[in-house]
């Protein structure tokens, strides 16, 4: 928008019936960051009761904010930006969070939100080189922003077209909230959406390139353990095609 706010609007089924629209009849409008400068990315939403209503919305923003929104209540107008307003995690301005975040139960209680940081929407950022990031968050009904100084960290090294990772056990407990990944190549990203099947987290990435004559650039194939963040126990690609992973 032209104030650049990071907002979720949450519009009703039949909302604008009337050729007006109203805010908190027709839609909610909830602010997360009413700064200049960002925008909100697609949220992912949860059900924790199982009752086929949503409970809760994450989403991340520009500014590498991950956002939590509590939509519990059977009331509307109490729905609101959770964490007291503030984000549940922040990895950082030069961090930004474009794709939707996967959600799932942790067995601890609580939820384990799974995403990647990166852009590649503008000119600019086909050159940018920050080190990007893969995060799993343990929202255990976190009452505050989770530090980044409680997540365990996980290696990926490449070796030629494959690529491995450590396997730190991460204890989840007050003091340990999750794990992070950062990105190995030199302006590598996460931009599409990933997903979770299996206890296997999978997400591609993208490493552009800036010369018009190239192809657009390479990326991987990530699959890791979504507990850990950690290398997979078992195989998980056919890599010579021969149906055997």
């Amino acid at each position: 928008s032209t104030g650049g706010k990071a907002v979720l609007y949450i519009s009703f089924i039949d909302g604008g019936d009337d050729g007006t629209w109203t805010v908190g009849t027709d839609y909610i409008k909830l602010v997360a960051d009413a700064g200049s400068g960002n925008g909100l990315s697609t949220p992912t939403t949860f059900d924790n009761s199982g009752n086929g209503l949503v409970d809760v919305i994450y989403a991340g923003d520009i500014k590498g904010n991950l956002w939590k929104f509590d939509v519990s209540s059977a009331t509307p107008s109490n729905w609101n930006v959770a964490v007291s307003g503030m984000p549940l995690f922040v990895a950082g301005t030069q961090k930004p969070i474009i794709s939707p975040p996967v959600v799932s139960f942790h067995r601890k209680g609580g939820r384990l939100v799974l995403f990647g940081t990166g852009k590649y929407l503008e000119t600019g950022d086909t050159t940018t080189t920050n080190t990007q990031t893969v995060y799993g968050i343990w929202d255990n009904n976190a009452t505050a922003s989770i530090s980044a100084g409680t997540l365990v960290q996980q290696v990926i090294t490449d070796d030629a077209d494959k690529r491995t990772g450590t396997i730190n056990p991460v204890p989840y407990s007050a003091t340990i909230k999750g794990w992070y990944i950062n990105l190995p190549v030199s302006g590598e990203r996460v931009t599409g959406v990933p997903t979770l099947v299996d206890g296997i987290f999978l997400f591609n990435t993208i490493i552009p390139t800036a010369s018009p004559c190239d192809f657009g650039g390479r990326g991987f194939v990530n699959a890791i353990d979504f507990l850990t963040g950690g290398m997979l126990a078992m195989p998980a690609f056919d890599t010579n095609r021969n149906r055997v992973l």
